[in-house]
C-alpha cells in the first residue's frame, strides 16, 4: 500500500524536515519505500493507495513508563515530601478495585492511542493492564511491579509470572526502587 501524507517525518538527517507530497510503501506491516509520490506512484503502479489529507505521518510514539492501570493521582496524594508521597500512593492503591483499575487501564489505553503512541512500557501492579493491552493492538513491554519492603511477604503476588511473550507483548519485572524494595529482594529478580 503507498500512504500519502502532506507532511511525513522520518527519523533519516540527510532528509528535510518535514517532507512535502511523498508518500511511504508498506507491505506486511513494513515500510519498503520512501519517495516523492510521483515516483512511488511510477514505480509502484498496481499499490493500493490511501491519501491522508490535513495529515502529518510520521513513526510513531514510545511512552517508555506508564501505570496504565492506575486513574489520574494528581488530586488524590498531597503529600510535601516524596516519601510521604510514595507511601501515601501505595495506600491509596490498595483500596482500588478491580472494576476501577479496568477503567483506568482502558482510557489511559485509549489516550495512548488517541496521542500517536504506538508501544509502551507498563509497569503493572496489579496484572489488569495485560489483557487490555492485547486487545488494543498496541505494542507493549509489561514489567511485573515489585514492591517488597517485608522480607516475610511473598516478592511476587497476584499476577503470575512467566507470561508468554507474543509479538506485540513481552514481559519482565520491575523493582520499583532502592527504597521500596528490600535488597535481598534485588538478587532474587536479577536471578529470575
Amino acid at each position: 500500500m503507498l500512504i500519502i501524507a502532506d507532511k511525513i517525518l522520518t527519523q533519516t538527517k540527510q532528509l528535510p524536515i518535514p517532507l512535502s507530497r511523498w508518500a511511504v510503501l508498506v507491505r506486511r506491516g513494513n515500510i519498503c519505500a520512501l519517495g516523492p509520490v510521483e515516483a512511488l506512484r511510477k514505480s509502484y503502479p498496481r499499490e493500493r493507495t490511501l491519501i491522508l489529507h490535513n495529515a502529518l505521518l510520521m513513526p510513531g510514539l514510545v511512552n517508555v513508563h506508564a501505570h496504565l492501570e492506575l486513574p489520574s493521582l494528581q488530586n488524590w496524594i498531597e503529600s510535601r515530601t516524596y516519601a510521604s508521597w510514595v507511601l501515601d500512593l501505595l495506600k491509596m492503591k490498595r483500596h482500588l478495585t478491580d472494576k476501577e483499575l479496568i477503567k483506568s487501564g482502558k482510557a489511559n489505553i485509549a489516550s495512548l492511542i488517541e496521542s500517536g503512541t504506538t508501544t509502551v512500557g507498563e509497569i503493572s501492579t496489579h496484572g489488569i493492564s495485560t489483557a487490555l493491552l492485547s486487545a488494543s493492538g498496541i505494542r507493549a513491554q509489561v514489567f511485573r511491579e515489585i514492591i517488597s519492603m517485608d522480607p516475610s511477604k511473598p516478592l511476587i503476588r497476584r499476577m503470575p509470572l512467566p507470561l508468554r511473550n507474543t509479538s506485540l507483548l513481552r514481559f519482565g519485572l520491575s523493582p520499583h526502587s532502592p527504597h521500596t524494595v528490600y535488597e535481598h529482594a534485588f538478587s532474587v529478580i536479577f536471578y529470575l
